[in-house]
């Protein structure tokens, strides 16, 4: 998240691809290694985990390089 924040504070492209090089290679690591040893509730809950943090880093990125703009002011009508 350090990387990405980094990436888009500087608006540096090569930052933030390796801010999602970092990312998959987390999520990769989570998905072969560390769900190998859990079980039953807590197999789920590391899921649901990695899904809530995952859905945070697609709104932070998404929030902070490509703001909405803001909706036209109304023309005031004349007569």
């Amino acid at each position: 998240m350090v990387l990405l924040a980094v990436g888009i504070w500087y608006r540096s492209l090569p930052l933030r691809v390796a801010s999602a090089a970092v990312i998959v290679l987390t999520v990769l690591k989570v998905f072969l290694i560390d769900m190998s040893d859990l079980t039953g509730i807590y197999r789920a809950l590391s899921f649901l985990g990695l899904g809530a943090v995952l859905i945070g880093i697609g709104w932070f990125y998404q929030r902070l390089l490509f703001p909405r703009a803001a909706p036209p002011a109304p023309e005031a009508s004349q007569g």
